[in-house]
């Protein structure tokens, strides 16, 4: 009789003990997922900007960077009128361009910032460089031309076409940059441009 008490006291005292570990190990596992969140938290905002200040700060750059280019002045020159052929597609062809530069305007007749145009110094200007060079940058250019894919001069139809001729562009700048000095030339136009099929 003595051992059926003890094994009752014993079953509800393990029965009272029970609900106090499954309260206490979910306590832990709460306080665990709190503390976890808190740092997240707190990583996230010490190392991450805010949207706001990532947008505020590609304003600035963007509004920092016209402020330069406003700031000096630009000039159109015209570099050359090419022709050439290109007969990497079925039907060859002769592409007609007219290419010109935007260059800083203190370049153009020999220019300096802050001075004053005289006839002395409209001798060294931009022009005579690219006059002095033109044979060097018409035979590069040719060449892009004439090994270019025909999708990108618009000969073929393409799945992504090219409309701003942006690769054609990018090239001929390159050219330019390497016969003249770069930071010379900001950007190339492609002023006029017609590929006509030769029957």
């Amino acid at each position: 009789m003595v051992t059926d008490v003890s094994e009752s006291e014993i079953i509800n005292e393990a029965s009272a003990k029970k609900p106090n570990k499954l309260f206490m190990i979910a306590g832990v596992i709460t306080g665990t997922l709190i503390l976890q969140a808190a740092v997240v938290f707190v990583v996230i905002k010490t190392v991450k900007s805010s949207p706001a200040d990532v947008i505020g700060d590609e304003i600035k750059t963007q509004q920092a960077s016209k402020h330069e280019t406003q700031d000096e002045e630009t000039q159109e020159v015209l570099i050359c009128k090419l022709q050439c052929p290109h007969t990497n597609t079925s039907r060859p062809y002769v592409i007609d361009m007219t290419v010109c530069a935007i260059v800083p305007k203190h370049l153009v007749g020999g220019q300096k910032p802050g001075h004053e145009q005289n006839a002395a110094s409209t001798a060294e200007g931009i022009e005579e460089e690219i006059a002095g060079n033109i044979a060097t940058i018409k035979d590069r250019m040719r060449t892009i031309v004439s090994s270019s894919d025909p999708g990108t001069l618009f000969l073929t139809m393409s799945e992504k076409p090219d409309y701003g001729l942006t690769t054609l562009k990018r090239q001929f700048k390159a050219v330019l940059d390497d016969v003249l000095g770069k930071g010379k030339i900001r950007d190339v136009l492609i002023s006029e441009y017609m590929p006509t099929p030769v029957f």
